[in-house]
């Protein structure tokens, strides 16, 4: 009779004995039901193939074949400080308890930089293409902003001889910027909720592809970066002199 040294405690534990303790309870496994397992533990949901993936029943088996080879045992240290700082006084007591054992030490961050590669590669290249629409998001709309101010020199003329103020005008132009940032704002958060469900595989099981204060800061830098872009054009309005602008009509 084998042993089952660990299992899933969400996903395997609570479907196949939800009511009962399932430590020292016994399975049958393999295709010819010949395989006699006992549980003796039983741990925590875990994460294997990324960070985002979903609990599935998972047991661990102890080996059933004898291995010639020599024992390895791990061992997780959790320090106050840099873990750096301690890997010599690690190294010391396992020395002091077995001067022939052969010493690996690894922080935790170094072990799953693997895991965590898929993520921080994804998470630099979508931020690089967000900063850079962003940066395309303000150029446009600073270029629209100034277009439609020019075309508008007469009207904002006449606004200003007819006794418009500057703050007046300068609500008008921000006004009009500022529909056209929720417009996109609007479009742009319908669109980024579709297309962040392909995402959830490469995000923490405790961040969801509509996680609401993500989505609020997004709105709120465009709101700050476009209504920067929309001052530029405004204060410029608010210089038109009422005469030369006539003139110029």
């Amino acid at each position: 009779m084998d042993v089952i040294r660990h299992s899933r405690k969400e996903s395997c534990a609570r479907r196949y004995f939800p009511a009962d303790d399932p430590v020292g309870r016994q399975l049958v496994l393999g295709e010819g039901k010949d395989l006699l397992v006992e549980i003796v533990g039983v741990v925590r949901d875990s994460k294997y193939l990324s960070l985002g993936e979903a609990p599935t029943p998972m047991l661990y088996l102890a080996s059933l074949q004898p291995q010639p080879f020599r024992r390895v045992d791990s061992l997780l240290v959790r320090t106050a400080g840099p873990p750096g700082a301690a890997v010599a006084s690690i190294k010391k007591v396992i020395a002091e308890l077995d001067p022939s054992a052969e010493i690996e030490i690894r922080t935790m961050r170094d072990t799953l930089s693997l895991a965590l590669f898929p993520s921080r590669a994804g998470a630099v290249l979508l931020g690089s293409l967000g900063a850079l629409g962003l940066l395309l998001t303000v150029v446009g709309l600073y270029g629209v902003m100034a277009y439609s101010v020019s075309r508008r020199t007469s009207e904002i003329g006449i606004r200003v001889a007819l006794g418009a103020s500057r703050a007046g005008v300068l609500r008008m132009v921000m006004k009009d910027g500022l529909i056209l940032i929720c417009c996109g704002a609007a479009a742009g958060l319908v669109i980024a909720l579709v297309a962040a469900v392909p995402l959830k595989l490469f995000l923490a099981a405790e961040v969801g592809t509509a996680d609401p204060i993500s989505f609020a800061a997004v709105l709120l830098i465009l709101a700050l970066v476009g209504g920067a872009a929309c001052l530029v054009p405004g204060r410029r309005a608010t210089k038109v002199d009422p005469i030369t602008a006539l003139r110029c009509e």
